[in-house]
Parts: C-alpha cells; sequence; structure tokens
C-alpha cells in the first residue's frame, strides 16, 4: 500500500458509472467485479452482421512522483540494456499488477436453435484493438466475407450451438487475458504481424514476437471489449473480475486519475495486384 494512502477496501463497480461501493474489509487483493454495461448484449439473429459489442473501461489512479520516479528508472534500465536502444517504456497498468478474468452467460430466446460466440477485444495504455477495424482493412479490395480476428476467443470450445431457451456459462481465464496483453504488446509497440500473433499462442508458437525487447514489462488491458455473435435471438450478460496486486485502480476521490490515450491499431495491408 502506498504511503499516507486511505484505508483501501474491496469494491464492487457499477462499470457503467465507474463507481464504487465500499464492502466489507479484507486483503489488498481480493477480486471486485465490474458488471457490464445495461443494456445486456442482444440480437435476433437477423442482423447483418449478427454482431454486438459492449465494453467496459477500467479506471485507475495516476502514479504518485515516487512511483512514477521508479517507473522512469526502470524504463531507462530497460532501453539502456536493449541492444537497439529502443524506448521500452515500463507500463503503469502492467500485466503481472493487474490481472482479468471475465465470467458470461448466454441465453437462447428463440423458439428454434441457434449457434453463437463471445470474443473479446480492448486496448492498454498505449493500443487499442478493434477486430472490425482489422477485418476490414483485411477485407480491402476484396469482396469475400469479413474475416475476425479477435484479441481473444474460445475456439475450439466456441462457437457452440444452443437449444431454445437453454442457456451457457462461460469463462475468458486469467491466461487467455494474458496471453491477449501480450499479443497486443507485440503488436502495437514492436510492430509484430498481428495475424500470426492472434493465430498462434505464444507458448506453441511464438512467431511474430521476435522484436519484443527482453524483460519488456507488459501491458494490461485498461479497456474490455466484448462481442456477441449469433444466429437466432440471445442475450450475453458478462462480468469481468479484477485482481489488483498494488492498489492501482481508482477508487478515493481525492485521487487523480490516470487517462491514457491509446492509439488505434491499424494493420498494414499489402496493397492490391493489379
Amino acid at each position: 500500500m502506498r504511503p499516507n494512502a486511505p484505508l483501501r477496501r474491496p469494491l464492487r463497480y457499477l462499470a457503467w458509472l465507474a463507481l464504487a461501493a465500499p464492502a466489507l474489509a479484507c486483503s489488498l487483493n481480493t477480486p471486485i467485479y465490474l458488471d457490464g454495461p445495461t443494456p445486456w448484449l442482444e440480437l435476433q439473429g437477423t442482423e447483418m452482421p449478427p454482431r454486438i459489442t459492449n465494453s467496459v473501461t477500467l479506471q485507475f489512479r495516476r502514479p504518485t512522483m515516487a512511483e512514477q520516479t521508479v517507473l522512469d528508472e526502470a524504463s531507462a534500465a530497460l532501453k539502456k540494456e536493449d541492444p537497439m536502444h529502443r524506448d521500452v517504456r515500463v507500463p503503469w497498468v502492467a500485466r503481472d499488477k493487474i490481472h482479468l478474468e471475465l465470467l458470461f452467460t448466454v441465453k437462447n430466446l428463440d423458439t428454434g436453435p441457434g449457434t453463437f460466440d463471445v470474443v473479446v477485444d480492448g486496448a492498454n495504455e498505449y493500443t487499442k484493438y478493434d477486430e472490425t477495424v482489422a477485418a476490414a482493412a483485411l477485407a480491402q479490395g476484396k469482396n469475400d466475407q469479413a474475416i475476425y480476428l479477435p484479441l481473444i476467443n474460445l475456439h475450439p470450445q466456441l462457437p457452440k450451438p444452443l437449444a431454445p431457451g437453454a442457456v451457457y456459462q462461460g469463462v475468458v481465464r486469467e491466461d487467455d487475458f494474458a496471453e491477449a496483453e501480450a499479443d497486443l504488446d507485440a503488436m502495437g509497440r514492436w510492430m509484430a504481424n498481428f495475424e500470426s500473433v492472434l493465430i498462434n499462442r505464444s507458448d506453441v508458437n511464438p512467431v511474430g514476437l521476435e522484436n519484443v525487447p527482453a524483460h519488456v514489462v507488459t501491458p494490461a488491458l485498461v479497456e474490455v471489449d466484448v462481442t456477441l455473435t449469433a444466429d437466432k435471438h440471445m442475450t450475453c450478460e458478462w462480468t469481468l473480475r479484477v485482481r489488483d496486486d498494488e492498489d492501482r485502480l481508482w477508487h478515493v476521490m481525492g485521487d487523480p486519475r490516470f487517462h491514457p490515450a491509446p492509439t488505434l491499431f491499424e494493420p498494414a495491408v499489402a496493397p492490391k495486384m493489379p
């Protein structure tokens, strides 16, 4: 806990307000839960394309002067040891400090069976990824069906058929988020080929990660975007579970907020051949 900070307590956030309500005091690392925005994700299955997205933006306090000095010194040390002396900035919202997990429930409200999928995109403090933007870039000059490459999918478990009236409950685990956060940083700061890093898991095939500096500190997501696709009338309700190791989430009125301005990732696409 930072010096002279008010007593911290675990919080249940209303995500659409980004405001906190105090609960019973316990350990600093007790998870908090951010409810997805209302109304829930809902599709009739007749939309073109049948996709809908909503988002939660996490609120963090700004680092203190002492904390910023530590970040700057760590960044300078990484830049010095990098063979190309690149700007290896250490993020304030780091993957080893903030841990995310997504819990979701899909309901088939239709009278017939249907198929659905749930995927996740988002942003760190440097880069935002939007699979719709990437799909448009991939389709440039082509008449093919759009190819969507999300930061996180649960394939091969999803897409999944769902009987009328049936309910499916799923989890996007912390390790899934950790993989996505590494991919996004590789794409945004280190110019990795986005198709390569998104299609391959780094623990199986680290293709595209060759340019990532050694000992880089990976930024965590500060925004989580959830997309439901469905070919029948379905809804998706979701909750984001957050573990905050070092009290960096904003929940004290006197603390200045951290305001990152991530740049939208726009994939480079080879020019169309004549």
